[in-house]
């Protein structure tokens, strides 16, 4: 190794611009830069991947975020591990680079930068273009600082390089920059190998040397400054290490055909025999990236399973699955003849440590939950990969551990772990989770081995079941000679795997499953109108104005309806305005507008559209920065931000405008179209129908209007939708669907009319009658709370509703109800995760709640699951205990080649019951005030960002430090506590909080009459049915999201802070508990009852956990979201205490105080990491928990 001392590269060409021209021109006009000197020696050549477009207004950025790196670099807390030496060596290394100003271009190749001239950059006076000759040798840089130059060969890879630097060495990975400036990190470990293109000559490779441990964003950083050089130059000949094969020094399957190194590949993942990635039966801890969805059939007899996967984040696989067994029947030959038994069931995997040179991966995982409980299990499991081969070894319980071959290791904590209820089987009792025993009875270990051959697509397997076939389900025993399973894939194509196993040591098992990534779907928009061509130059004459408004209509299909002048802005309304992918819209009207608008004093133009008669978005494109995007390529970090989105304009009118186009609005709009509904998860398998339908809308004006849709079936299979007969009492609301469907081959599933219209700019209100949906018809209303850009909004919907005729035409059957519900929505801003929450009356008149939570993704693909529970009992509902399902929405725009707003929707919904069953009305307002979330531009089509710039980063770096531990977090919070405890303040705001404490006692009796005469009905009962999971359910959120999220998020950070407080908060709440002794209501001692310090207090009254709890963890959210509304949230499970007679009212109120000033103090004390300490305060407002800075 050797110190560096910066040589610079030898330059082939160069050039000072000093006239403006794309490079593409320039490129075009130098043909000595677009291909070798037949003349020259390579080395002397022009060596075009490495050119170097120099500009000196960049050098300034990159020379201030440079000094930021090596301020990074000598930091003692950036890497407390990596001695001083190193530290200084490697910031002389970077110290002895210029910044250069060097911006990276897409690409060097001049026809494409023609066609792609938003990638073309114009090159302007007083630039530099630089083309180095061609380098002979790659690169690598030491995390001390030291180089070493290898003779570069087209057969090696990244690893291979580093081999030849230090034969005894052992990185782990690499950064590897370029001749162009693309940057990709590379695996150079048997664990962490991965998919990589070769290093060109004069490329760098930045190693993570595991001896000098920098965290990786040091190195990455290192390698983005790196880009800004250029190639690297040839060191002198002596300095250079010639790069021979050395055999000895390569891992299993690095060397191929004739000592060549195979190159390095990504662990191939495939799918089991239950849709899950892992082997054969058994699951490993592998994850796919979020995104990925799979669907999977496999066949071992006597089983059938079809099962739909889905990755909604990097760490959590979900599955769904219909399992047949051939030799069982479904139920009694009148009922379902000889139909053979079907299970429905949902799996989870939770990946809780990702694997790492020394560690292996972990997951737990869940198996068949919510189903009949037949083949439920649960596991943990560990992977560590070497190489071509992926090993795994796990702990089973229930079906994965029917072996019982060990013991249950949880049986420490407690002795009912030792036995697990045998699974009853009954249909009644799917979905029912009273029936869930996770984690009890024996266990047994199961692993195995994958190896992916040297052939791409062949993948092969071994495993170790611990699944005992001789004691089956359902006295469905099999012969079962070999615990060993082993079997083959083949990788048919990128996205269809074949698979054949030999399991049990005595059947032939075969399999099939078609997956890719959902969130990368892309499609070119070839058939879209393109827009038209953009130039630099303004016009000069005013345009026709009804072609260009003609011609705006042929690049939307949208209906121009008016176009003013109004000062330096031109306004342009639509009607029929909508799109998926805003940006191409946006982009074809602004070239259309640029291309026929006269004059520079036109600055703005402003785009506008009114759905429905509600104002409530704007695009404003700023000409001139538009302009400039569209003709040159500009770095991002100095890209002006062209296009806005705005709130709700109140009306049209401006002072002092220029109407120049005003055109009346269509009254009708409406299609002609094919259909397809399904339904997948029952018995039945897959039912559906399609046919053709019509739809139209006739609007009386703006905000009123009437909307049909007619009809015609053309095939269907719903006359196997099976009913089976129980002791329900519900109302069919929902399970005659094959009577709607069968009746009549002509049908009218919506007749209605709408008024929509605001209160104000926040608040809308929407009035409908009419045939609503497919099975009801009535009247309704709805109100939404939604403030512009908020992640937050509130509605209520209220409907009196009859059901409808099995024809679907305007007659009526005799069953009528009351059907609303109030609904929260939320936009957390964790990783795209939407979650609505809806609890109300439900069309069989049950109360009750539905839970949805979803993920979508940049491109608009949407995951998600939802759950209702009501007060029906389980026996009620029927097979499947409660209504759920789960669902993937892909847009077609990410499938098709033109722009559309159609969306492909998957659901698999187990069965079709009357509990929980919904209205589904047409036009919710929430998704007519869609542009109100202000962030419509953020969806687009999948794109692979290849290239960055190092002047993109911020001038302040991320933590770059090592992970901080959880343990020393919570050592420090605990201290802090302590601490607290000892000062005065501390002691006054106890004394506050028991004064307005012993005030509330006041109402504890009229509070707890309340309860005795409410507490039994049913909306009180849901309340506490939701007030007592609210807590749970909080803290799982934040444990999810500090799993999951990035350390110094501020979601991550605000969700370390909810979990400290409810861990802080219930244990402050069982030493008061102790210490007060209260008696709880439902005793009968009444409120004045306390037994103090009593050893059996650990279940008194006073204060309440759950308040407590729900509180402290609430309020971290609270502050730092500024949503002081969750404190409403938080008073549902006061109520929900009260209600149950739990507790006294004074204990809720206690219990909320104490939490508020946990959660507070929590949030306060990680909201900056300056030295610091907490004191207390009082104020009108309240008590408070704060941090002095010192």
């Amino acid at each position: 190794m050797a110190a560096w001392s910066a040589p610079q590269a030898q330059a082939g060409i160069v050039a000072e611009i000093d006239t403006a021209l794309r490079l593409s021109l320039w490129l075009n006009n130098r043909p000595d830069t677009l291909q070798p000197h037949s003349s020259l020696p390579q080395a002397e050549s022009p060596y075009l991947p490495g050119l170097i477009w120099m500009v000196p207004e960049e050098a300034d950025v990159q020379r201030r975020i440079k000094l930021h790196l090596s301020e990074r670099i000598n930091s003692v807390e950036t890497a407390p591990d990596v001695s001083r030496t190193d530290a200084d060596n490697l910031a002389g290394f970077v110290a002895a680079f210029p910044a250069t100003g060097r911006v990276v271009v897409e690409k060097s190749n001049p026809s494409w930068l023609v066609v792609n001239a938003q990638h073309d950059p114009v090159l302007k006076p007083g630039q530099r273009l630089v083309i180095p000759s061609r380098p002979t040798t790659v690169t690598l840089v030491r995390g001390d600082g030291h180089t070493c130059q290898v003779t570069h060969s087209v057969d090696f890879y990244a690893r291979d390089y580093a081999r030849q630097c230090d034969p005894a060495g052992n990185p782990q990975q690499a950064w590897v920059v370029q001749p162009d400036g693309l940057i990709r990190r590379a695996g150079l470990a048997g664990w962490n190998e991965n998919e990589q293109d070769p290093p060109a000559p004069g490329a760098w490779i930045v190693v993570a040397d595991p001896n000098i441990p920098w965290p990786d964003a040091i190195p990455e950083q290192v390698a983005r400054f790196l880009a800004t050089q250029g190639v690297a130059a040839d060191m002198s000949p002596s300095r250079i290490t010639a790069l021979e094969p050395q055999p000895g020094n390569w891992v299993a399957g690095q060397l191929g055909v004739a000592g060549r190194p195979t190159p390095p590949r990504d662990n191939t993942l495939s799918y089991n025999d239950w849709g899950a990635i892992g082997l054969i039966q058994t699951p490993t801890a592998r994850m796919a990236s979020a995104g990925n969805a799979a669907i999977s059939a496999s066949r071992v007899y006597p089983y059938t399973r079809m099962t739909g996967s889905m990755q909604l984040m990097d760490w959590f696989e979900l599955a769904v699955r219909w399992s047949a067994v051939s030799n069982r029947f479904y139920g009694p030959a009148n009922f379902s003849g000889n139909q053979s038994f079907k299970d429905k069931s949902v799996d989870f995997k939770v990946r809780l440590l990702e694997e790492s040179a020394v560690l292996p991966a972990f997951s737990l995982g869940l198996r068949d939950l919510g189903g009949t409980g037949l083949f439920s299990g649960e596991y943990l499991v560990s992977s560590k990969r070497t190489g071509d081969l992926d090993w795994s070894l796990g702990l089973g319980w229930g079906y994965l551990g029917a072996r019982g071959n060990l013991g249950n290791p949880l049986s420490v904590f407690s002795p009912k772990f030792n036995a697990r209820p045998a699974p009853s089987g009954a249909v009644v009792n799917a979905g029912n989770l009273n029936q869930f025993s996770p984690f009890r009875g024996r266990t047994s270990l199961f692993g195995g081995v994958q190896y992916q051959t040297p052939w791409k697509s062949l993948l092969l397997k071994l495993e170790y079941d611990g699944n005992d076939y001789q004691h089956e389900p359902q006295n469905n025993n099999q012969k079962q000679t070999s615990p060993f399973n082993v079997g083959m894939v083949y990788r048919l194509n990128p996205g269809v795997d074949l698979a054949v196993n030999w399991e049990r040591g005595t059947t032939l098992a075969m399999g099939m499953s078609f997956h890719g990534d959902l969130s990368k779907f892309y499609m070119p928009k070839i058939s879209d109108p393109v827009s038209e061509p953009v130039s630099a130059d303004y016009p000069v004459q005013e345009p026709d104005w009804n072609k260009v408004a003609t011609l705006l209509e042929e690049k939307t299909s949208w209906q121009v309806q008016q176009i003013k002048r109004a000062g330096s802005e031109l306004i342009v309304r639509f009607q029929g305005a909508d799109a998926q992918y805003w940006n191409a819209y946006v982009d074809r009207i602004v070239s259309v507008l640029h291309r026929n608008v006269p004059g520079r004093n036109i600055l703005i133009f402003r785009i506008q559209s009114a759905e429905y008669g509600l104002d409530l978005h704007e695009f404003q494109v700023d000409r001139r920065a538009w302009v400039e995007a569209q003709t040159g390529y500009i770095p991002k970090h100095r890209r002006q931000n062209a296009v806005f989105e705005r709130a709700a304009f109140d009306g049209f009118d401006y002072p002092q405008s220029d109407t120049l186009i005003n055109r009346p609005p269509q009254a009708f709009t409406g299609n002609i179209g094919m259909y397809f509904d399904h339904s997948f998860g029952g018995p039945e398998g897959l039912l559906y129908k399609l046919g053709v339908a019509a739809r139209g809308n006739w609007h009386f004006s703006p905000d009123i209007w009437w909307t049909g849709s007619l009809q015609y079936g053309l095939i269907d299979n719903y006359d196997k939708f099976v009913y089976p007969a129980s002791n329900s009492t519900l109302p069919r609301v929902r399970s005659n669907i094959e009577r709607y469907i069968s009746t009549s081959p002509v049908i009218m599933p919506v007749f209605q009319l709408t008024h929509v219209g605001k209160l104000s700019d926040e608040n809308f209100y929407s009035l409908y009658a009419g045939m609503l949906e497919s099975m009801y018809g009535g009247v309704g209303g709805e109100w939404l709370y939604r403030p512009w850009h908020s992640p937050v909004a509130f509605g209520v919907d209220v409907n009196a509703v009859r059901q409808r005729g099995f024809g679907q035409d305007f007659s009526f059957l005799g069953y009528k109800t009351l059907t609303g519900h109030a609904s929260l929505y939320w936009d957390t801003g964790f990783q795209g995760v939407n979650a609505t929450l809806r609890a109300g009356r439900y069309l069989a008149g049950d109360w009750g709640a539905t839970l949805d939570l979803s993920r979508v993704f940049n491109n608009g693909v949407k995951m998600g699951a939802f759950a209702t529970k009501t007060n029906v009992s389980a026996e009620q509902f029927g097979e499947g205990s409660f209504d759920k399902g789960v669902y993937v929405n892909i847009p077609f725009d990410a499938m098709l080649t033109r722009s559309s707003t159609n969306i492909a929707s998957v659901l698999w919904h187990p069965l079709t019951r009357d509990g929980g069953a919904i209205l589904s009305r047409a036009f919710p307002l929430f998704d007519l005030t869609a542009k109100q979330s202000g962030d419509l531009l953020k969806w687009g089509p999948w794109s692979d960002e290849r290239k960055t710039q190092f002047g993109d980063a911020a001038d302040t770096f991320p933590y770059v430090g090592p992970r901080k531990s959880v343990f020393a977090m919570a050592k420090t919070d605990l201290v802090n506590v302590g601490r607290s405890a000892a000062t005065t303040q501390f002691w006054g705001s106890m004394l506050w909080m028991g004064g307005v404490t012993l005030a509330s006692s006041i109402l504890d009796k009229s509070a707890d009459r309340m309860a005795v005469n409410y507490g039994a009905r049913q909306p009180m009962k849901s309340v506490e049915t939701i007030g007592n999971m609210l807590p749970f359910a909080v803290l799982g959120a934040s444990g999810l999201a500090f799993v999951g999220g990035d350390q110094n998020s501020k979601l991550t950070t605000t969700a370390y802070s909810s979990l400290a407080a409810g861990g802080i908060g219930l244990a402050g709440t069982m030493a008061l508990k102790y210490v007060i002794g209260r008696d709880r209501p439902s005793v009968g001692n009444g409120p004045s009852s306390f037994a103090l310090a009593n050893k059996n207090n650990g279940n008194a009254s006073m204060p309440s956990g759950h308040t407590t709890i729900m509180w402290a963890a609430i309020t971290p959210y609270a502050k730092a979201y500024d949503a002081p509304w969750l404190y409403g949230v938080a008073a549902v499970t006061n109520l929900a205490r009260i209600g149950g007679r739990n507790h006294w009212f004074s204990d809720t109120v206690a219990g909320g105080l104490l939490g508020y000033a946990i959660g507070d103090f929590m949030y306060r004390s990680h909201r900056d990491d300056t030295k610091s300490r907490m004191e207390w305060g009082v104020s009108p407002n309240g008590v408070t928990a704060y941090w002095k800075m010192d």
